[in-house]
């Protein structure tokens, strides 16, 4: 689920908010009018959604967009705001109707971050990347593919996992040496090659045999930090880059990495899975 869905019913309950306020005003020929009763109703109601927005913003700070993100701190202090009024709601009925207007701008500000073509190319990224997990867990032919792939190498890899993106509507690339390429599939990159997609995205991708993963993610994440943001053609994906790993059986990844404004994020995808249950208890 995107941070857009989750966000939602947050938005909708201050619309109705919002409606409730304009029917108490209008029944009472103006806000500050209001009977006692339903400026507390309505402060009350006010406190209970900037928790809401509070926690929303607790959960998933670090995934967020950057445009998101930078809202959290007006937030944090309209919630304490929306407190105060909270405490004394009878002596703050105008304060009350104030604080639910910068409620309405404040989620025209959210809504707007999280609509964000960027917020879009993270969640299209990580449902196909999940897709693709549990296709191979799933599809005896599909995981047979895979399986071959490993055996053969990096490159067979990165292509299965390029067409498979590009299925849902991402072009993935990787970078040699700071420039963005894509040897994935169809060698350099073109307009024509990314006008099917919804946006571009830095995908690295590195085989797990007998090493230790935490040499070969660093590798990786080295390689993904050295890509300088240029021109190809399509909407790319500036917040978020992906490493993934792909090994035999699953395997624990490390929290993402945030570095200049960038989520560097790992992902594992196993070509001989474990069922999802025995997955969980092996990497739990």
């Amino acid at each position: 689920m995107s941070h857009l869905s989750n966000y939602l019913p947050i938005s909708a309950r201050i619309k109705s908010l919002s409606d409730a306020a304009i029917v108490s005003a209008q029944l009472a020929n103006g806000f500050y009018k209001v009977p006692r009763l339903q400026a507390k109703v309505l402060a009350g109601e006010a406190y209970k959604i900037s928790q809401q927005i509070a926690h929303f913003f607790r959960c998933y700070h670090a995934t967020l967009p950057l445009a998101a993100s930078a809202i959290d701190a007006e937030s944090q202090d309209l919630h304490a705001t929306i407190a105060r009024v909270n405490d004394d709601p009878i002596n703050n009925i105008e304060l009350t109707g104030t604080n639910i207007i910068e409620l309405q701008v404040l989620d025209s500000r959210i809504l707007h971050a999280l609509s964000s073509s960027q917020e879009r190319l993270v969640s299209l990224t990580e449902r196909a990347l999940q897709h693709l997990q549990w296709t191979i867990l799933c599809d005896e032919t599909v995981r047979g593919k895979w399986q071959a792939a490993f055996g053969s190498g990096e490159l067979d890899c990165e292509k299965l996992g390029m067409v498979h993106l590009l299925w849902h509507g991402i072009f993935a690339f990787k970078t040699d040496g700071g420039k963005a390429r894509s040897d994935l599939v169809a060698g350099e990159i073109t307009r024509e090659a990314t006008a099917a997609a919804e946006g571009l995205v830095l995908t690295e991708w590195k085989l797990l045999h007998k090493e230790k993963p935490e040499k070969i993610l660093a590798k990786a994440l080295t390689q993904a930090k050295a890509y300088k943001s240029g021109h190809l053609g399509g909407t790319e994906l500036h917040e978020v880059r992906y490493i993934v790993l792909v090994s035999e059986k699953q395997q624990s990844m490390p929290i993402d990495v945030v570095d200049g404004g960038i989520v560097y994020r790992y992902i594992n995808i196993s070509v001989d899975p474990y069922t999802l249950s025995k997955a969980a208890a092996k990497t739990g």
